[in-house]
């Protein structure tokens, strides 16, 4: 039941139930304020699910998994106007959900490495599929730049992620990948060489740690781009 006036009119409030990596859940979307979906039966399971505007790019509420056993009869309420209360889901006859963060684009950028000239990363959430990606700048040994990507999507070839929800908005694992060739025209395979785990401490700084082979290297990214998120300090 969505039972959340967290806009001015019925269309603004319109939601829609998504899985984890984005997916329709049961074709609810364009669900306005004061609006019941019915029960739905559902096999037992655990289940990743958030609301998130109808198409699918900005998260509202992501609660996390819930585990439902066979037979469990339940009613969930959407609840908050974003003012006065905070967005959140009730279930009954269960409990307020707990809910992780939600990922939006607040952490969108570029970062320099702390104490690295010219060396760092673009960090590039996509809250559809509470996904990140981006690239890591950096040079070889002789002084020649090298460029790296990294995806939250264990295992992504690009268009395929088998993995989405890898992202909560605060943390993600992600996969190292290197390129071969010296230009674009010269681009060879791209392979997974390592992993990259990332915590957002603030506006301002995301910690990484860097796998490659036995090696393990710990840095603070500062953020160098301003956003209407994250405004420049002054």
């Amino acid at each position: 039941m969505h039972t959340a006036p967290f806009g001015p009119t019925l269309e603004s409030t319109e939601v829609s139930i998504r899985t984890a990596g984005g997916d329709l859940v049961a074709g609810l979307t364009g669900v306005p304020y004061g609006v019941s979906s019915g029960y739905l039966e559902l096999p037992e399971g655990t289940y990743d699910l958030k609301v998130a505007s109808n198409n699918g790019q900005t998260n509202f509420i992501d609660p996390l998994p819930v585990t439902l056993p066979s037979g469990t009869i339940a009613t969930l309420f959407a609840v908050g106007d974003m003012v006065n209360q905070d967005l959140s889901i009730i279930a009954t006859p269960i409990a307020e959900l707990p809910l992780r963060d939600v990922v939006d684009d607040s952490t969108n950028g570029a970062y320099l490495l702390d104490g690295f000239d010219g060396e760092g990363f673009w960090f590039t959430p996509i809250p559809a599929q509470n996904r990140v990606v981006g690239s890591w700048y950096t040079y070889n040994m002789d002084g020649s730049a090298t460029w790296f990507t990294f995806d939250s999507c264990n295992g992504s070839d690009g268009a395929v992620c088998p993995t989405p929800g890898a992202f909560d908005g605060m943390a993600a694992m992600t996969t190292l990948y290197q390129s071969t060739g010296a230009t674009f025209s010269e681009m060879g395979m791209t392979v997974p060489v390592g992993t990259i785990e990332f915590n957002v401490v603030d506006c301002f700084l995301i910690e990484a740690v860097v796998t490659v082979a036995e090696d393990v290297t710990a840095y603070d990214g500062i953020r160098i781009t301003p956003s209407a998120a994250c405004p420049p300090a002054e």
